[in-house]
């Protein structure tokens, strides 16, 4: 278990929290992430499809910019064997 200001959390809640605070520090730095569609979405279960057209994805190769958000990255988690993510100041 970690501590965090007297507070005790655990492992569960660790993951959260790293999440809560990737995204408090990139709210503060104005951090975009551009991704990239470096492998093809044929074969794939439809729910992975759904989730790159909804990135605004639809061509192999193409890149979209978008909000560092606990959504975004979500997404990302969903295809990150689909895409490759850079982070961008800015």
């Amino acid at each position: 278990m970690k501590k965090l200001q007297n507070y005790e959390i655990n492992q569960y809640q660790s993951c959260y929290l790293n999440y809560y605070l990737i995204y408090v520090y990139s709210e503060k730095n104005k951090m975009k992430l551009k991704i990239t569609q470096i492998k093809s979405q044929i074969g794939q279960k439809p729910n992975k499809k759904e989730t790159l057209k909804a990135l605004g994805i639809h061509k192999m190769n193409q890149t979209v910019i978008k909000k560092d958000t606990p959504e975004i990255r979500g997404m990302i988690n969903t295809v990150n064997h689909l895409v490759k993510v850079e982070i961008i100041k800015g």
